[in-house]
């Protein structure tokens, strides 16, 4: 059976993205991400036509986590 090497680094995005470093990112680094990938989206092999809707999704994405830490800041007070 072939084992994946511990020196493997997944790329993603066109080869722009380390997955690795990506999973110990913050949210606000995961949001500044989308945007850019929305906004450059010729950096990332993704079709230009995608980008409203990555840019929608960042902004749903950010009202959504606005709403929930609101609502757990009210919990816990």
């Amino acid at each position: 059976m072939a084992t994946v090497s511990q020196n493997v680094v997944i790329m993603a995005f066109n080869d722009t993205l380390d997955i690795e470093k990506a999973y110990a990112w913050n949210l606000q680094q995961i949001f500044r991400f989308i945007e850019h990938v929305a906004s450059y989206s010729y950096l990332y092999d993704v079709p230009p036509e995608e980008s409203l809707s990555l840019e929608s999704m960042r902004i749903e994405l950010e009202e959504l986590w606005y709403v929930l830490s609101s609502f757990d800041q009210l919990l816990n007070t």
